[in-house]
């Protein structure tokens, strides 16, 4: 299957300002009170359920994936961009043990399973 043009731009995009992006978001899960709350909320709901694992799609430089990890769900992210997987392999957030190997898919749609 051929890639549409406008996957390899966006991918190009995201790989050209991954470090940019990953630096000028680092710490801004922090400051959302508000996206930490439903972050917890959803936490809850799955470990309530017994479901999961969960995926993080977009990952980006995985800040949710690890916060995500920190509050005890099995995760993984998936991310169009290769850099943005690297940058997330790099630099776990939260401590979380897990993120290295949780954020490690850089996937082309047409790659991912389908049920």
């Amino acid at each position: 299957m051929t890639e549409p043009d406008f996957l390899r731009t966006t991918r190009t995009f995201y790989d050209a300002v991954a470090t940019d992006y990953a630096d000028r978001f680092r710490d801004a899960l922090a400051a959302r009170p508000l996206d930490r709350a439903v972050l917890a909320g959803f936490a809850e709901l799955v470990r309530a359920a017994d479901a999961g694992p969960v995926a993080d799609l977009g990952c980006g430089p995985g800040r949710v994936t690890a916060h995500l990890d920190a509050l005890g769900l099995s995760v993984f992210g998936i991310d169009l961009s290769p850099q943005m997987v690297a940058f997330a392999r790099r630099e776990p957030d939260e401590g979380a043990e897990t993120t290295q190997q949780a954020c490690l898919m850089a996937r082309k749609p047409a790659d991912i399973p389908r049920p």
